[in-house]
């Protein structure tokens, strides 16, 4: 294969593959030039040094600030930001804020919200701590810091979810007293439009 850059004209730019930079200069000695320095650089790791991985520290600051945006130009809404915040502080950020975004799994995840259960946390928690993580590993994954999220890497069941004993369903007699005690006739009715088991 014949050296592109003999081939350049004024104002040279010379591109051998996909994956070598385009030499943008005056003159085809300049585009040999900064061509021969880029092989060079190729082949001296050194001279390239990898980065940092970003941590999810770093990777929950720049999430937040874009939904922080987003939230200013009315898109979302600022209840959500402060849910992401809460979560974010409380529980995410202690567990892995220095950890490299690309080195929690999808057993660390399966891990946190055991751990979390573990601390006696309630489901409706377990869900809003994994929804937000959820939200930040699709962040990364949308900004480049990982190839996908550990989230989607998740069996069947490894979620946190509400059983039905959770849930906690007003007796007849109990929704008659709320009514009764009701203040207005848009809450009174809003709860007289309430499912009532019997």
């Amino acid at each position: 294969m014949s050296d592109p850059c003999q081939k350049c004209s004024p104002r040279a730019a010379a591109t051998i593959a996909a994956s070598t930079p385009r030499v943008d200069a005056d003159t085809k000695r300049e585009a040999t030039n900064e061509l021969a320095k880029w092989r060079a650089s190729m082949l001296e790791p050194e001279a390239h040094p990898e980065e940092a991985p970003v941590t999810i520290a770093e990777a929950a600051k720049e999430f937040l600030r874009r939904f922080q945006a987003r939230v200013a130009s009315g898109e979302r809404s600022p209840r959500t930001l402060e849910h992401y915040r809460w979560a974010l502080r409380e529980y995410l950020l202690p567990a892995w804020g220095e950890r490299g975004v690309e080195s929690i799994l999808p057993d660390d995840v399966v891990a946190l919200s055991q751990s979390l259960r573990d601390q006696g946390r309630k489901p409706p928690t377990l869900r809003a701590v994994e929804a937000t993580a959820s939200r930040l590993f699709s962040f990364a994954v949308r900004r480049g810091y990982i190839q996908a999220s550990p989230f989607a890497k998740l069996e069947r069941g490894e979620r946190a979810r509400v059983r039905n004993d959770d849930r906690r369903v007003l007796s007849n007699d109990e929704a008659r007293r709320l009514l009764e005690y009701a203040d207005g006739l848009v809450v009174r009715t809003l709860i007289a439009t309430l499912e009532v088991v019997p």
